[in-house]
């Protein structure tokens, strides 16, 4: 779900499932991959070049009680 409360301030609000796992290990065992539930929190602001779009973003993600910062750039193209 995102929110544009200001201009071209965007906030985002997400849940999910993220799969994790799927390894082998160092005897060869085989383990197979399960789900886990995932939540995003973030904040991007559109900046517009002509046609397009480019977005810095700032995510904050919790997945199983872990924590984990994204950061990126998102490049937008409306269609």
């Amino acid at each position: 779900m995102y929110l544009h409360p200001w201009k071209q301030l965007r906030v985002e609000l997400g849940f999910g499932k993220e799969r994790v796992g799927r390894y082998t290990d160092h005897d060869h065992h085989f383990h197979a991959s399960h789900k886990e539930d995932l939540v995003r929190v973030s904040v991007s602001y559109d900046f517009h070049v002509g046609r397009f779009g480019v977005a810095p973003t700032l995510a904050l993600d919790s997945v199983d009680g872990e924590a984990a910062t994204i950061a990126g750039v998102a490049f937008v193209i409306p269609f």
